[in-house]
């Protein structure tokens, strides 16, 4: 039984033109479900199993991977947080993240490939696929892979210059960066034999600081557990 979740919205911003959006922030320590499915997720069919743990704090996501191909997830849809879409053409939009990829046991090379891909997309209000912005790799696969050790990431979400991001076609799948209603993070895992798995925490997007600043204390959503 999915557990009940309510959400607290602490000076949200929604549809500011002048600014361009809103502020996320999901700590991604727990399952999000306001009545519509979890927000947070691996699709059916796809490499990946999630988990949320709390041994440390704080909590965290933990997508288990088969090994031997692409992993997918976890997936964070924006509409199902109750945000809607989001906005990346904020000033300084940043993309914000705590990671970190095991790759141990009967893997037959580990941290030799542990990457972890970064990709945004828009749909129609109908919740078919329009388009997508690809980041590539943001994490790994070598030196900065090995477990335990949090890795703190950013990526500049539309800035090519900063970040070298690929569009899908604009004429037969236009991605419209102002209208992003989900996000995944997915992989490959080549070597793995099903004991490998990738962490994840402390998930925002946040504007540049001048303009966080101008507007007060931004948006920010905090998410709790109704027991």
């Amino acid at each position: 039984m999915r557990a009940l979740v309510s959400s607290v919205v602490l000076c949200l911003l929604v549809g500011l033109p002048a600014m361009g959006g809103n502020l996320v922030s999901v700590p991604l320590d727990q399952q999000i479900d306001l009545g519509s499915g979890p927000a947070i997720y691996v699709p059916s069919g796809l490499d990946g199993s999630l988990s949320f743990l709390s041994d440390e704090t704080p909590g965290y996501c933990r997508n288990s991977i088969k090994g031997g191909s692409w992993y997918y997830g976890p997936y964070i849809d924006f509409r199902l947080l109750g945000l809607g879409d989001i906005d990346f053409t904020t000033p300084g939009a940043t993309m914000e993240i705590d990671v970190r990829y095991f790759q141990g046991g009967d893997n037959t090379n580990p941290y030799g490939d542990a990457p972890i891909f970064f990709r945004a997309y828009t749909y129609t209000d109908a919740g078919a696929y329009v388009g997508n912005r690809d980041y590539g790799i943001f994490y790994g696969p070598t030196g900065e892979s090995f477990y335990r050790t949090w890795t703190h990431k950013s990526v500049p979400l539309n800035d090519k210059a900063a970040w070298n991001y690929t569009d899908s076609d604009p004429e037969t799948n236009p991605f419209d960066p102002t209208k992003v209603a989900r996000i995944r993070f997915y992989g490959t895992d080549w070597s793995g034999k099903g004991q490998d798995f990738v962490d994840f925490k402390n998930f925002a997007i946040t504007p540049e600081p001048a303009t966080l600043a101008l507007l007060g204390l931004g948006g920010l959503v905090l998410i709790r557990r109704r027991r």
